[in-house]
């Protein structure tokens, strides 16, 4: 008989109301006796060789306790065993980071010694090693980087990217700080990797990704769901190298967070996440695809129960491991203080402003965002992050013409005193604080943090969370539409199911609707195509609303007459669509909602003349030209 090695002297186990398993092995049959205190329990090991032993609720406790078993194979004990939060860490590089990783993470030599201090001798810190990989799940870990420690300087500061996770202890100190309980903090990640090598194989097939065994989830997060462990939640950062695969991560990522609930027999687990820092991912002469990860990232809102950390003001030029590890970690911790316990004075410090909806004032769009704004502009210790290397990176307002009706081009929310060159107009007095192209037509839409790099402080909410859209505010892409045609054109509506997780909020009305970004000059507003009788194709910026329950979404242009609608698309097949509700007048957050087919459809000619027509996708159809 042998205990798990996820458990070892010196750890913590959940405190109550949670009933906390230990687990081992044994030969089939053999039973298993505890004792805990005054409680004397036992365990029949299964057929598979696995026995389990639920321990009683037990409240949070700094003093050590130990638990005693024994069989007819023999016996173990576990001594010092403390009881309060427990949380599992895990992502890749910018997880698994330590505070003396590459150059280090700011203000390193500070933190480090911080883990000395009496404070945090009841935080204990448990790393999973890197030497395992499996494509079936393992009932233990094939490798430890070290056991149950309490946290240190010697364990914190320790060797780089073999120790202790950066982000993982400053989340845990911030809770110990507020919360006086021991924390439990479990750090389990891989540099380098995707989304998909930490989700069993079963969600990587919902996903279309099946070829993926899950093969670190298999090794490195299985070996706690066998029991499974009792945990408070988890924190993931993660997303690097799954960026140009917004359409996968936007499917993934929730599917991950269901699949871990479901192993740790836990449906509202808490989940934090960090978004990825801000970083010219697409280099200099290309498309920075960033945005749309962030955007896919956030679709993890659509669960219960989960908390989204900004860092779009954390990064740098130099490369994608910021050192500002603080900013996410303390929004991560200020998440599960306002979440997880109900200390709602940390909302202010967490919760990114989301976009509610747009109002016109003159020339520049501005965006609502939700909740309000504390203020404009500012944000952390992000440094030099900035948007390229030329004078006017970020500040241009370059207009793109598009198919002959539809032009492009961006706004950027400006600092104090900063000027706005390259042909660019301040805004009014009303409006000080955005660049905009003068004469431009009026702006119908707009998407966030697209330009390469750039990671400006945004908004930032009670001076916390910075804007939470595809990244910020910093930089605001916009489409610009011309006036519509004087006369009374027909309506064009096309409509595709729409499948959610859950339902959309009783009360709650549409108010709007955008997909995911793909680059400043393209940002995939619903549209209707049609053509002119000499063959030109005009392009059409599209509303959309909902209906049918919630279970249509239906999309609507002014097409002038004369003019033949060939299709209609959400925008390049990037999914899943983000729709924002209003309840009661009140914005509520937005619900991502995954429609069943991804293609453009072909509407037929007559939906130009039927002002009620209305057209259900077909199965497998494509977009075409009609000759």
């Amino acid at each position: 008989m042998n205990l798990s090695n996820v458990f070892s002297d010196g750890m913590v186990l959940q405190r109550a109301p949670a009933v906390p398993i230990v687990w081992g092995f044994a030969s089939p049959g053999i039973r298993v006796e505890t004792t805990f205190g005054a409680h004397s329990l036992s365990a029949l090991t299964d057929h598979s060789g696995v026995w389990r032993q639920p321990l009683p609720p037990t409240e949070a406790s700094d003093r050590g306790q130990t638990l005693l078993f024994r069989s007819s194979e023999g016996g173990a004990a576990l001594r010092d065993v403390l009881f309060g939060e427990v949380y599992l860490c895990s992502g890749q590089s910018n997880m698994e980071y330590t505070p003396r990783s590459m150059a280090g993470m700011n203000n390193a030599s500070a933190e480090i010694a911080a883990a000395d201090s009496p404070a945090y001798r009841s935080v204990r810190l448990f790393t999973v090693g890197k030497g395992t990989t499996s494509k079936t799940p393992l009932r233990a870990l094939g490798s430890l980087y070290h056991n149950w420690t309490a946290a240190s300087s010697a364990l914190v500061g320790g060797l780089a990217w073999k120790e202790f996770s950066a982000v993982c202890w400053l989340f845990g100190k911030e809770l110990s700080n507020e919360l006086k309980v021991p924390v439990g903090l479990i750090s389990s990640s891989w540099g380098g990797t995707q989304i998909q090598v930490w989700m069993p194989e079963a969600a990587n097939e919902a996903c279309h990704q099946g070829s993926w065994s899950g093969d670190r989830y298999n090794a490195m997060i299985a070996p706690f769901a066998v029991g499974p462990m009792a945990l408070s939640g988890a924190i993931w950062y993660q997303g690097e190298s799954n960026n140009g695969q917004g359409r996968y991560y936007s499917c993934a990522f929730p599917a991950m967070i269901s699949a871990w609930r479901a192993a740790f027999h836990s449906p509202a687990l808490w989940f934090g996440f960090v978004q990825i820092a801000g970083y010219r991912y697409g280099g200099a002469s290309r498309p920075d695809p960033s945005a749309d990860l962030r955007q896919a990232q956030l679709a993890a809102l659509s669960l219960p129960n989960v908390g989204v950390s900004t860092a779009i003001d954390t990064g740098g030029r130099t490369g994608i491991h910021p050192p500002d590890k603080q900013t996410p970690a303390r929004r991560l911790a200020a998440a599960a203080l306002d979440m997880r316990y109900g200390r709602r004075q940390f909302e202010a410090q967490h919760r990114p402003p989301l976009y509610s909806g747009q109002r016109l004032l003159r020339r520049p769009l501005l965006p609502t965002l939700l909740p309000a704004a504390a203020a404009l502009g500012g944000g952390s210790s992000w440094g030099e992050s900035g948007g390229g290397d030329d004078a006017c990176s970020g500040k241009r307002c370059d207009v793109e013409a598009r198919a002959g009706l539809v032009a492009s081009g961006s706004l950027r929310w400006r600092g104090d005193g900063e000027a706005c060159p390259c042909g660019c107009e301040c805004g009014t007095p009303a409006d000080p604080g955005v660049c905009y192209v003068p004469a431009a037509p009026p702006p119908t839409g707009w998407c966030g943090g697209t330009a390469e790099g750039e990671a400006g402080g945004g908004a930032a909410a009670g001076g916390g969370g910075a804007a939470g859209r595809g990244g910020g505010v910093a930089t605001v892409a916009v489409r610009l539409s011309l006036p519509a045609t004087t006369e009374v054109p027909p309506w064009a509506t096309a409509s595709s199911t729409l499948g959610h997780p859950g339902s959309v909020p009783r009360n709650a009305c549409p108010v709007a609707s955008m997909p995911p970004f793909h680059n400043p000059q393209d940002c995939g507003w619903p549209r209707l195509y049609a053509e002119a009788p000499n063959g030109s194709a005009v392009v059409f910026n599209a509303t959309a609303d909902l209906a049918d329950g919630g279970q249509t979404i239906l999309l609507r242009a002014s097409v002038p007459p004369g003019l033949q609608v060939v299709a209609s698309s959400y925008g390049r097949g990037s999914w899943p669509r983000t729709v924002f509700f209003s309840a009661g007048g009140v914005p509520v957050l937005p619900w991502y909602a995954t429609l069943n087919e991804t293609r453009p459809w072909v509407l037929p000619a007559s939906v130009a003349d039927d002002p009620a027509a209305h057209v259900e996708l077909p199965d497998g159809a494509e977009g075409e030209r009609v000759q």
